[in-house]
């Protein structure tokens, strides 16, 4: 437990590199991990004020949880990094992967893929929060 606490802790020092091409005045940057505690408490006030019955709450949180893991090993790379998109979707998949088979967390890589595929209604949902 000690090493996946490590190793997840890692989105603490992965700053949100968007906002500096930005023109917001803000005191600091959030780190990745800052921005997925802020999605999941959007999660639960628009699931709980919406009462959006229709969407997988355990899924949504599940999702949001891992939407950002593969910049553990990767960084946050934006659009405005002109990188690759497939390229920067290969190298998250990759570092899934490698998070999932090493802590025996299977559900991990499909509950990511399903985020990124935008199919489900609560893929949409979390896309729609980390766009906020």
């Amino acid at each position: 437990m000690k090493d996946f606490y490590t190793d997840i802790s890692k989105l603490k020092s992965v700053l949100r590199r968007g906002w500096m091409f930005r023109d917001f005045k803000i005191d600091r940057i959030e780190s990745d991990a800052e921005h997925t505690y802020s999605m999941l408490m959007l999660a639960f006030y628009f699931l709980g004020k919406n009462k959006l019955k229709n969407l997988d709450f355990i899924k949504i949180m599940k999702m949001i949880l891992c939407h950002d893991l593969g910049e553990i090993e990767i960084g946050d790379i934006t659009p405005f990094d002109n990188y690759d998109v497939k390229l920067k979707h290969s190298q998250e998949k990759n570092a899934i992967r490698t998070i999932s088979e090493k802590y025996g967390l299977s559900e991990l890589l499909s509950i990511w893929q399903e985020y990124n595929e935008r199919k489900t209604p609560e893929s949409k949902f979390v896309k729609f929060l980390d766009n906020l």
